[in-house]
């Protein structure tokens, strides 16, 4: 594959502007050799016209059709493989098992979201009725183009090819990718595999474009424009609700689907920590995984003030102080990280790299927790705090003074879920997916997924980024009543 500059424009390559910016190494700390146009106002509109034009004969060419499409971006994907893999690494900062273990997930959720399309569009669901209705019918209707914005932290998996794409192109929406400036060379070089798999399934021109861009006004342009009927967006609370208040400015409102913060609380019981320390190990793995640049990176942890929960506090802290140094995705990610821990009073120890961060924690009582809102914020690196509560009474309180999250985490015991149904059910009424007795690190893309939950760990809890529903983002019912 050729390391391009320009932006794709459905079927063409396209250098209108004179603003560019460049790649960039987390690791070394430096540039990479590749310039990238960023998209021009004119170039917006003309991949909105081709995406608005496309959506009638992309819809009508049928399921089978955009299936061989999918099917055809994921055979180039794979084809190019280790190029993808080495530039992942290379814009990242993340290691090579971890880039082709996002890969392989990308691929599979290509292939979920065809079979979920066809299950859609085959299946109609039809009943007699009573006169003057003689018959009705659900059937589903694709919104029209999509702006998909690529996240920094999931460069295949929720970027280019990711989810949100993945399931607006198997749903039949054109799709219009703004593709993140941490990764430009991998979402571009994914963005070449699915124009190609686009031209040779003879796709009609504008069911895809990919624009660069490093700032926020090629988004803001995509957002407002009223050919896009909709947009998927991972990132965040910020980002997100910066993007739902520009869509609400529209003439022709729209959904925004942005999956966004999360602080993933964890709620483990004394009784849980009598039965041994593996706990710790499991946490200190999954507080360090990706270098805490999860969405779902557990944040914080609430227990019962005692020996057990001290003991399990201490094993965690040696855990993370004994982890090698991890490098975060870029300067911004390191910055904004660093600022936010020094807002609750944790300075992070130096490192051999700008980029890096050394994992660590903070433990601190109930009164302090329910006192200082900071401490149920999302900070995304490889960081927890650990809150003791005095009794059950207590820790109910905390779980009614967080905001909406993603997930909620309860280690316990069968035998201990009686006295706890006040704390379930505050949990279900915060959380989008709750776990019991394991990690919320690893969303699994399964029927019954459900990846998102209450603001603002999402616009609309009422929807999946994540699993075979992931495409009901993308459709709207329509009733066909007396149908021949």
């Amino acid at each position: 594959m050729i390391i391009r500059p320009e932006n794709i424009i459905g079927n063409e390559f396209s250098a209108k502007g004179e603003s560019t910016f460049r790649s960039y190494n987390p690791s070394l700390n430096q540039e990479i050799d590749a310039t990238y146009y960023i998209a021009t106002a004119e170039e917006v509109e003309q991949a909105c016209i081709l995406a608005q034009k496309a959506s009638k004969p992309y819809f009508q060419i049928g399921v089978k059709k955009r299936t061989d499409f999918l099917n055809k971006v994921i055979f180039y994907i794979q084809e190019n493989q280790a190029e993808l893999l080495r530039w992942f690494v290379q814009e990242s900062g993340l290691n090579e098992a971890r880039a082709k273990l996002e890969l392989d997930r990308t691929i599979f959720q290509i292939k979920t979201y065809a079979v979920s399309a066809e299950k859609l569009y085959s299946t109609l669901n039809s009943e007699a009725a009573d006169p003057p209705i003689h018959s009705i019918k659900r059937e589903y209707f694709p919104l029209g183009p999509i702006a998909v914005f690529g996240a920094s932290n999931f460069p295949f998996a929720y970027s280019t090819a990711g989810g949100d794409t993945a399931s607006a192109l198997a749903a039949g929406c054109p799709v219009i990718v703004k593709g993140h400036p941490l990764h430009p060379i991998t979402g571009h070089l994914v963005a070449q595999c699915i124009q190609k798999a686009a031209i040779d399934t003879g796709m009609p021109e504008g069911v895809f474009s990919y624009l660069n861009s490093n700032a926020i006004q090629v988004g803001q342009q995509l957002v407002l424009n009223e050919a896009v009927k909709g947009v998927g967006f991972t990132g965040s609370i910020k980002g997100g609700r910066a993007i739902f208040d520009l869509a609400a400015k529209r003439e022709t409102l729209i959904p925004v689907f942005a999956e966004m913060g999360s602080v993933n609380p964890v709620f483990i019981s004394k009784k849980s920590l009598k039965q041994g320390n593996s706990w710790a190990e499991e946490y200190a793995k999954s507080i360090t995984l990706g270098v805490g640049q999860f969405c779902t990176s557990p944040g914080l942890i609430f227990g019962l003030n005692s020996g057990e929960f001290d003991d399990f506090a201490n094993r965690l802290n040696h855990l993370l102080e004994t982890t090698d140094e991890q490098v975060m995705l870029g300067s911004s990610i390191k910055e904004n990280f660093t600022q936010g821990l020094t807002k609750i009073g944790v300075e992070l120890d130096a490192t051999s790299s700008p980029n890096a961060i050394k994992p660590t924690m903070k433990v601190i009582e109930a009164k302090e927790f329910l006192n200082n809102s900071d401490f149920a914020e999302e900070y995304f690196g490889s960081f927890c705090v650990l809150v003791k509560c005095t009794d059950l009474e207590e820790v109910e309180s905390c779980a009614q003074f967080l905001k909406g999250q993603l997930t909620c985490s309860l280690i316990a015991q069968e035998d201990e879920l009686k006295e706890m149904s006040d704390l379930i059910y505050t949990l279900k009424s915060k959380c989008g997916r709750l776990i019991f007795n394991g990690v919320s690190t690893g969303v699994a893309v399964h029927p019954f997924q459900q990846h998102g939950g209450p603001y603002p760990a999402s616009t609309d809890s009422r929807f999946t980024a994540v699993g075979d529903d992931a495409i009901m983002r993308w459709v709207r019912p329509i009733a066909v009543q007396n149908a021949f």
